[in-house]
């Protein structure tokens, strides 16, 4: 990108500097002529002294002006060469896109290095459009590249994942003995940088454990076809997992978040721990679906947290949690009855609100046909997102039978939770 340079001419300038220097000799010789003493013995004026002056100040206005063109000098030859750098990291960056976009697997694993050496090596706005290009990638449809169940792309999108994760973790401290080994210079750290993954599909193992988000991270209507990593990962901006597909396990242990927290609507087919995180803002889990035991222990609510209508298949494990607010629970829905046991069990920190196990003022008992409609719409979704996973879609088939078999012993009746805890 090319930029204006409204500065004045080189020669011009030396010919303003010129006339100035003459206005000015001229000025300081007629100003010492008339306002120097005269001489007492001859009564003429010291021409000499007077010459001298000028002359003198002629040389040091002749130095300023030769300094002036020696910095504009220097100013063009940094101008040209920052025009120079400029255009060579443009000229990089259209060739890395353009091998993003090529057909061939190993020029489009060349394209993903390409742009982070760009990003890395130029820096400032580089970084982000880097970003952006990568993230964009990653939200393009790309199902055309999975052929007879195999992803064609496996190495590029593991390519692009490692990219963001290394230049993600910060050096620092992040308990007792365990700190975040930084293999990126300060300045090459994309933490500042905003990142949307807005409807992206990950088929490959997500390993983002221990980085840090200093801006907001958008994962909304993102599916995650494997494993993904968020232990100890830290989320200073918003992070909306909103309306996220959980196909394989969700791991965030330990991971903080400093903002809001958006998980409403998302999907856990797999595995899911929670173990010791922090939500210092709200954390919103409104609608979420947990097929397998929902894992909370050691976790700290120190906002609002809203868990409405929230769907728990095999139970969930909240030993040592912390409410510092009452959780909004209306409407849960409860299939398996050993939710039931953790309710009542003495591992559910009370905070002072003892009223906060009320579900819903309203409507505190279902009917037995409107929960299994519930479910029913619960399974179809979760049969969708298993579909490429058959030994995970035989364990929630085995699970849908058991619960199918038990549905009437296991109907919830709100009215006999302990409230008292």
């Amino acid at each position: 990108m090319e930029r204006s340079d409204k500065r004045m001419p080189l020669l011009l300038t030396i010919f303003i500097w010129v006339m100035f220097s003459v206005s000015l000799v001229w000025s300081v010789f007629v100003f010492l002529w008339f306002l120097s003493s005269i001489d007492k013995d001859t009564g003429a004026k010291p021409l000499v002294g007077i010459v001298t002056a000028s002359l003198t100040s002629v040389g040091g206005i002749g130095a300023v002006a030769y300094l002036v063109m020696k910095y504009r000098e220097r100013l063009d030859k940094e101008v040209e060469l920052e025009h120079s750098r400029i255009a060579e990291a443009d000229r990089k960056l259209k060739e890395a896109v353009g091998q993003l976009g090529s057909e061939s697997p190993q020029v489009r694993l060349a394209g993903v290095y390409g742009l982070a050496d760009v990003a890395d090596n130029y820096l400032g706005r580089y970084k982000q459009r880097v970003v952006d290009i990568l993230c964009g990638y990653l939200r393009t449809d790309r199902s055309e590249l999975v052929v007879d169940g195999k992803f064609k792309d496996a190495a590029v999108e593991s390519a692009i994942i490692k990219v963001i994760g290394e230049r993600l973790r910060k050096n620092r401290v992040l308990v007792e003995d365990i700190e975040v080994v930084q293999t990126v210079g300060d300045e090459q750290l994309w933490c500042d940088c905003s990142f949307d993954f807005t409807g992206a599909t990950f088929h490959e193992t997500v390993s983002w454990e221990r980085t840090l988000w200093d801006k907001a991270v958008v994962f909304t209507d993102t599916t995650f076809k494997s494993d993904v990593v968020f232990e100890m990962a830290s989320f200073a901006g918003d992070a909306r997992f909103d309306r996220v597909i959980f196909t394989g396990g969700a791991w965030f242990n330990w991971a903080s978040f400093t903002a809001y927290a958006w998980f409403s609507g998302a999907s856990f087919a797999g595995d899911f721990e929670f173990y010791g995180v922090r939500f210092a803002g709200v954390a919103v889990f409104d609608g979420v679906r947990f097929a397998g035991e929902a894992r909370f222990v050691g976790a700290r609510f120190a906002g609002n947290a809203w868990f409405e209508e929230t769907t728990f298949f095999d139970g969930l494990n909240i030993e040592n949690t912390v409410f510092e607010y009452a959780p909004e629970t209306k409407k849960i829905l409860l299939p398996n009855p050993n939710l039931l046991n953790v309710l009542n069990s003495e591992e559910w920190t009370m905070i002072e609100d003892k009223d906060y196990w009320t579900i819903d003022d309203h409507n505190k008992h279902w009917t037995l046909e409107r929960q299994k409609e519930r479910i029913e719409n619960v399974y179809k979704d979760l049969e969708e997102a298993l579909k490429d996973h058959p030994r995970e879609k035989e364990k929630l088939k085995v699970i849908r039978e058991t619960i199918g078999n038990n549905f009437p012993k296991v109907q919830v009746d709100f009215d006999s939770l302990d409230t008292e805890a």
